[in-house]
């Protein structure tokens, strides 16, 4: 949620919905930058994020199963999606100086001002990228839960 909220916010500010066009934004719009950056980290699964102890829950389960080959996919499908999830994040923290493909076309960051993202869109994404902060530091009480409510599933 935080990843589409973040790209959504940003591409407003934007003039088109390609990588490059992020180029610089974080210098423009920090706070969405950062969202997008903390949520695209946290896809990829890197501590200390939920998706980090959510991907070790699965793969270990995974390999407790048997399914020792499942496990391993899912690690280097993590490792290859990393690839993707870093190019919008450096995009907008490097700023080139080529403008790329588009010729005389200006940058997504270089459209005339827009608004500062509102105090409710700040609220949810401060709001979502603390759960999944939370959730990689301390998850105990969600798998607590989750437990709980498992067990309640079978007799």
């Amino acid at each position: 949620m935080t990843a589409f909220v973040a790209i959504m916010a940003l591409l407003n500010r934007a003039k088109g919905e390609r990588i490059q066009d992020l180029s610089g934004m974080a210098s423009r719009a920090p706070f969405l930058a950062f969202a997008l950056t903390f949520a695209l980290v946290s896809l990829i699964g890197l501590p200390p994020t939920g998706l980090f102890v959510g991907k070790i829950y699965l793969f270990y389960g995974a390999v407790q199963s048997g399914l020792w080959w499942l496990a391993l996919a899912g690690v280097l499908n993590s490792f290859i999606s990393a690839y993707y999830y870093l190019r919008p994040i450096r995009a907008m923290y490097v700023t080139t100086s080529s403008q790329g493909e588009r010729g005389s076309e200006d940058a997504i960051g270089e459209t005339a001002e827009t608004p500062a993202p509102s105090v409710g869109l700040r609220a949810s994404l401060g709001l979502s990228v603390a759960g999944i902060i939370v959730l990689g530091v301390a998850p105990a009480w969600l798998i607590a839960r989750a437990t709980e409510a498992a067990q309640t599933l079978v007799p």
